[in-house]
């Protein structure tokens, strides 16, 4: 008799936990596959990176000097219109003219149908050119002359002479040389309008 009613409360017992068992389940799952998506399924996208374009500053200075973009900043140092065999690895001796003012005359007589190229000499800083370290394929610059022969339009320019001067900047020239052959202009003529334009990866 005693062991009837153990075998029945034993057979109620495991008959009402596998109930609790599956209304528990019943009731967790959806929970446990809302936490699985918020857990696979991000609730932010994270943001690509695109090209924008920078204004570095062009701060004039006495000629031949180097401009100062001013503490922490990038900018431009210098630009020139040089001789075809400059070179921009190393001291710049080939120069006609530079300026240190984007879009205006270097104030210097440049020969006519002499061949020339264009450079200038950039400095960024961490915030523009680095990621875990100096990164110039983060930034690019492009240049716009209208009174070159041929003319040049959104140019993307070459980069030399690189520098990582300390911690803080790193210096590069960038320049067009037009596959080799260089620009030029007439008798007369000036180079009045060269813009360099930057832009930067972030």
């Amino acid at each position: 008799m005693k062991k009837e009613k153990k075998a029945k409360i034993l057979k109620a017992g495991l008959v009402s936990g596998l109930l609790i068992t599956m209304a528990l389940t019943i009731l967790v799952n959806p929970n446990v596959e809302n936490i699985a998506e918020d857990v696979l399924t991000p609730q932010h996208e994270i943001s690509k990176g695109e090209w924008k374009h920078i204004s570095l500053p062009f701060v004039a200075e006495e000629p031949g000097a180097d401009n100062d973009p001013g503490a922490g900043a990038s900018g431009v140092l210098n630009s020139y219109v040089a001789k075809l065999t400059a070179n921009w690895d190393a001291n710049l001796t080939d120069v006609w003219g530079s300026t240190g003012t984007n879009g205006s005359s270097a104030g210097t007589d440049i020969p006519y149908d002499v061949n020339h190229e264009l450079g200038v000499l950039v400095r960024w800083n961490k915030s523009h050119a680095y990621d875990t370290a100096w990164n110039l394929s983060l930034v690019r610059a492009y240049v716009n002359c209208s009174e070159c022969d041929p003319a040049v339009s959104a140019v993307s320019a070459t980069e030399a002479g690189v520098t990582a001067g300390d911690a803080t900047y790193i210096y590069v020239h960038y320049y067009i040389d037009n596959s080799g052959t260089g620009y030029s202009i007439g008798r007369g003529d000036t180079v009045s309008s060269v813009s360099w334009n930057f832009e930067y990866y972030g």
